[in-house]
């Protein structure tokens, strides 16, 4: 199992959607290596959800990050792979799954 962190109060990125969690903890484990500058610091949080269908789906985040400008500019550096990257925040104490984060 890989080894999660809270992001609670805090800020992150998503980074995919999985119809498991055994496939989240490999796409962590996957994209942490092909993507390891930019990831450096951070670990992952898989948050259990549903897509805009009703299925149920696992959300990989990664963090924490201290700002949403910080997630952003996360994400900019991991535009130029496959990675589908968008900020999170998890600061309101909420599980930070309700954004539109399929698509």
């Amino acid at each position: 199992p890989v080894e999660q962190v809270s992001l609670a109060g805090a800020h992150a990125i998503y980074l995919s959607s999985f119809p498991d969690r055994e496939l989240a903890e490999s796409g962590w484990q996957i994209l942490e290596r092909r993507y390891a500058k930019g990831l450096t610091g951070l670990k992952p949080e898989i948050v259990e959800g549903k897509d805009a269908g009703g299925k149920r789906v696992w959300r990989l985040f990664a963090g924490p990050l201290r700002s949403q400008a910080d997630a952003a500019q996360r994400c900019r550096a991991l535009s130029f792979g496959s990675v589908n990257c968008k900020p999170a925040d998890f600061t309101r104490g909420g599980s930070g799954a309700t954004g539109a984060w399929e698509g």
